[in-house]
């Protein structure tokens, strides 16, 4: 289990951090279990790529709550995206953008309607779909639960990039990923 305090340093030190740690998702009499091959930094009010940079809002209010609460938003209308706070003097956050599928892939199938092994989980809403993530785990923490992320392993090379799908912020470099992974997002 990754304990709650994995999270009180900055979203952007958290990150690169939790490349090769695993989502895991009980649904039911299932567990699916994902390792995170692709995340994003949101640095908070000092950053305009992020929910927290105009203030709090009903929707925001997790980032300026604490660190270690799962934070899910409906993005467009379609697709769930799952966050985790992060930070103590912050109100930062992390997106999971993409996992590797390492156990319940039946499930997660089913779940996708997809049979394409490499476009099972390759973007925050496939992923969100795929593990039924939604509003419903909003505030819960992350280190216990039906939904948790706990430790995996260490991952050797982290590559950097700017974040994808944002208008404000895009450039900076808040983007890591597992190089050669399959399942990083296009």
């Amino acid at each position: 289990m990754m304990e709650k305090e994995f999270f009180e340093e900055s979203a952007d030190r958290v990150a690169p951090e939790l490349l090769g740690s695993l989502i895991v998702r009980k649904t039911g009499q299932e567990t699916v279990k994902g390792k995170i091959v692709e995340i994003e930094a949101y640095l908070g009010k000092e950053d305009p790529g992020s929910h927290a940079f105009n203030g709090k809002t009903d929707r925001n209010k997790l980032m300026f709550d604490t660190y270690g609460k799962i934070y899910v938003y409906l993005c467009y209308g379609l697709h769930h995206m799952f966050n985790v706070t992060a930070g103590i003097e912050s109100t930062g956050a992390v997106l999971v953008r993409a996992v590797e599928p390492v156990e319940g892939l039946e499930k997660i199938k089913e779940n996708r309607n997809v049979q394409d092994f490499y476009s099972l989980t390759d973007g925050p809403g496939k992923l969100t779909e795929a593990f039924e993530i939604d509003r419903s785990f909003n505030g819960e923490n992350v280190s216990e639960g039906d939904l948790r992320i706990e430790k995996g392993e260490t991952v050797e090379e982290v590559k950097k990039s700017g974040r994808i799908g944002i208008s404000r912020g895009k450039e900076r470099e808040l983007r890591f990923y597992i190089p050669g992974n399959r399942f990083v997002s296009s």
